[in-house]
């Protein structure tokens, strides 16, 4: 009896995962290993012209995980470049290697190739299973869930954003002014009509 309670409770903590936490504590781990390489003379450290945010690319496999796995963190810079840093094959969970290799396989690539012919973020996004997570993603999964997010991206009903970090500064920008006009629209729509009709408070 008190093993069978013990799996239930097992399962509930599992259904409780915080997967926005659980992005950003990730994300904070990877930030601390890319200053790090910074620091070491590893790879160039950003310049002061970056842009505000980070945008991380996530995989999830409801089959062998019930959270999210960071795989790269995207920083932009307004000169339209990208600061990319990811994880390599040998750095993500082992359930996740499978995966990959399993990707890998059905594209007619041979075992001996895993890990060197394609990016692990490659891979995912043509299986559907990645997300380089923007603002309106966390919008969405904040009123429908993540699970619902990432499901919605397997059918091909949302974005992977697979492009997004190419062109990030741009995505920003062009977004940013999307934002602007949205905001002026809704406003325009609150405003009372000349015959006072239009104000609903009337």
């Amino acid at each position: 009896m008190s093993e069978g309670m013990e799996f239930q409770d097992e399962i509930e903590i599992e259904s409780e995962i915080d997967w926005e936490q659980s992005i950003r504590l990730q994300v904070s781990e990877m930030l601390c290993e890319f200053y790090s390489a910074c620091e070491s003379g590893e790879i160039d450290p950003p310049t002061h012209n970056r842009l505000r945010g980070i945008y991380p690319t996530i995989a999830y496999d409801e089959e062998v995980s019930s959270h999210p796995v960071l795989l790269s963190i995207h920083i932009p810079v307004l000169s339209d470049t990208t600061i990319h840093y990811r994880y390599d094959w040998h750095e993500l969970p082992l359930s996740m290697n499978q995966i990959l290799a399993d990707i890998q396989d059905s594209e007619g690539f041979e075992f001996e190739f895993v890990g060197r012919a394609f990016s692990p973020e490659d891979l995912l996004y043509e299986a559907r299973k990645a997300l380089t997570v923007t603002p309106t993603d966390v919008e969405f999964a904040k009123e429908y869930g993540w699970e619902e997010l990432m499901l919605q991206v397997r059918q091909g009903k949302r974005s992977t954003h697979r492009l997004v970090p190419a062109k990030l500064a741009r995505f920003i920008i062009a977004n940013k002014r999307a934002q602007r006009r949205q905001r002026r629209q809704n406003k325009s729509h609150r405003r009372p009509s000349k015959n006072g009709k239009g104000d609903a408070s009337e």
